[in-house]
């Protein structure tokens, strides 16, 4: 009898963002395909935790940091045992690592590069950093969400020999955004002025993310081409992002809805999605924009978009922190738009579907 494949999945948590996202498509789509799945966090918390199915096991190891997730984790794979285990996130990279190195286990060990490693970097501590890419050189293999973010790492790691490392993009449930982009908002437009171009930006309000930028962008183009923008998300810094709304006396122009359970018919609804990061590692919402339709202006950040939109064939790119470019870019693609039906048709690329076939060719 073939023993049925099995993999459990780590997280910090389920706090959302684009990684919890793709666990959840990701173990739903192997369970679908006959694969014992477990999906297990520090501690069972987030926005997320409502998305998760009810067929999937869910485990808390009830940990507050990585150290004490390791070796907790270790004990439980010892009592589980399944055939791979994969984190997502940085910091449950170190919790895997933790829990599988000489431990007498024959999991085998996938860590995800799920953002561009040198530039996350920049934004820890030299300790901290240092232990993160010693713990990804313990793997026994790596995924990268893109081409860019692969050969990213292979660069920081030139001088090391480092486990091999596969490009495997993130599969997004494109059909089921479809569907679920016709629902009812669950917030009306709060907008003074709602005949003019709706603008929409999704994600954390975090330094990553750079919502400013695209701020300053509606601000730099609001004398000739007026333009609503609804943020989706929260973050910490929502509190300074509100005061620069205040302060450019765009208050009437610019609304913040938070974290949305749902945020795809507000995507269907816009006439734009842009996405301002300072860096990412793939840029899922790219996809679930092309997906419900909508047109896209992106920063040419490492890494992802640009594999993304094929080099700005399926939506502008502008330079990372130029709000000038940014709102000239939005006025083009306001103007000059690509049809709904390429843009579908470029989201089945990333199709869940799609990627899994990618995924069982690895970790058979």
């Amino acid at each position: 009898m073939t023993k049925t494949p099995s993999i459990a999945f780590i997280l910090p948590s389920m706090k959302g963002g684009g990684a919890e996202r793709v666990a959840i498509t990701l173990a739903e789509t192997l369970q679908q395909h006959g694969w014992d799945v477990e999906l297990i966090v520090y501690k069972k918390e987030g926005e997320f935790i409502s998305h998760i199915p009810q067929t999937l096991r869910v485990f808390s190891l009830e940990a507050e940091n990585s150290l004490r997730a390791g070796w907790k984790l270790r004990k439980h794979l010892k009592k589980t045992q399944p055939q791979h285990a994969m984190s997502f996130l940085y910091p449950a990279c170190i919790a895997l690592v933790l829990a599988t190195v000489k431990s007498g286990l024959k999991t085998k060990t996938w860590l995800r590069l799920d953002n561009t490693l040198s530039v996350h970097l920049k934004y820890l501590s030299r300790t901290r950093g240092w232990r993160i890419r010693k713990f990804f050189l313990q793997a026994d293999a790596i995924i990268a969400v893109s081409q860019g973010v692969a050969d990213d790492y292979k660069a920081l790691e030139k001088n090391h020999q480092t486990p091999p490392v596969s490009v495997i993009y993130n599969p997004i449930p494109v059909q089921t955004i479809s569907a679920q982009s016709l629902e009812e908002p669950s917030q009306k437009l709060p907008f003074a002025t709602p005949t003019l171009p709706l603008l929409v930006g999704v994600g954390r309000l975090s330094h990553q993310k750079d919502f400013g930028t695209l701020i300053n962008a509606v601000k730099h183009i609001h004398h000739h081409t007026p333009v609503n923008l609804l943020l989706i998300g929260k973050g910490e810094d929502e509190d300074a992002l509100k005061q620069q709304v205040k302060e450019l006396q765009l208050t009437e122009n610019i609304h913040f809805i938070g974290f949305q359970d749902n945020p795809f018919p507000y995507l269907r609804m816009a006439d734009l999605f842009v996405l301002s990061s300072r860096y990412e590692g793939f840029g899922n919402v790219l996809v679930e924009a092309m997906a419900c339709g909508t047109q896209i202006v992106s920063t040419d950040c490492p890494n992802g978009p640009a594999e993304i939109l094929d080099n700005g064939r399926y939506g502008l790119l502008t330079p990372v922190g130029d709000a000038v470019t940014m709102g000239q870019n939005i006025c083009k693609s306001l103007q000059n738009s690509v049809p709904e039906a390429t843009l579908k048709e470029r989201a089945e690329i990333f199709d869940a579907e799609r990627i899994f076939n990618d995924y069982l060719t690895h970790l058979q």
